[in-house]
């Protein structure tokens, strides 16, 4: 039989250990809503209750790292359940963690893993291609306060790219402007308690996918922190171009 773990948080909805046991048996059960399908898997998965949860089911790993993720640095499914409690504590925003599992060879060589959490909101999208919407500006000037707030906490997500901030604009009421919530999502490879600033302002040269859109967030995001713009601006988009193999 295959040795297998499974941790649950004590505030999961009703229903969890139902689809955590199916999932032990089958996999991702055949009924989930498919949002990615990749090296990774990404479903939505009803309960008994209609509610659904967030289900990513992770790619087995090279052996490398079945060795090291099942021998002493844990798997994917067990830093992201972790990570999550942890921005949480901080008051950073990211779904809720329900539940992860990790399946093992009788040599503890790690197999599968799956993460478990809350099914974010359906208005939350991701920021990619922020310069093609009429909000740009404002969506950008929320979103450099965010990370500047992520990064005041000593936060370093080493992921910081489009599709793992989600986005939601709330409108305004009588005439007020409208505001934004962010959620991190694929928070696997995060550091904490990060005091030195230069490698957080270097991650946000990933976080978006324009020129444009990076120099207008270095301006807001500067002032957020009280750094130098222009420094802020140049460390990110040399980052954006060593990246993006774009020459200066």
């Amino acid at each position: 039989m295959k040795p297998i773990k499974i941790v649950t948080s004590p505030i999961a909805p009703d229903g969890i250990d139902i689809l955590t046991g199916a999932i032990v048996q089958s996999g991702v059960p055949a009924d989930a809503r498919i949002i990615y399908r990749g090296r990774n898997f990404v479903a939505a998965c009803p309960l008994l209750s209609g509610d659904e949860v967030n289900v990513k089911a992770f790619g087995i790993p090279h052996l490398i790292n079945r060795m090291a993720y099942g021998w002493w640095r844990g798997s994917k499914a067990h830093r992201s359940f972790h990570n999550a409690l942890r921005l949480r504590r901080l008051g950073l925003p990211t779904p809720e963690p329900y539940a992860y599992i990790e399946e093992y060879t009788p040599g503890r060589l790690l197999r599968r893993s799956y993460y478990v959490s809350e099914q974010l909101h359906p208005d939350y999208v991701e920021i990619r291609h922020v310069d093609r919407r009429p909000d740009f500006a404002r969506l950008v000037e929320a979103l450099a306060d965010f990370i500047a707030r992520l990064h005041r906490k000593g936060v370093w997500m080493k992921d910081l790219t489009p599709g793992n901030v989600m986005a939601r604009r709330i409108p305004g009421a009588d005439g007020a402007p409208d505001t934004y919530t962010f959620s991190l999502i694929d928070i696997n490879r995060m550091q904490f308690g990060v005091g030195d600033l230069r490698p957080l302002i270097r991650s946000c040269g990933t976080l978006l996918d324009s020129e444009a859109a990076l120099t207008l967030f270095a301006g807001f995001y500067a002032a957020a922190l009280g750094i130098d713009g222009a420094e802020a601006e140049d460390v990110i988009l040399r980052r954006f171009r060593r990246v993006n193999h774009i020459r200066s």
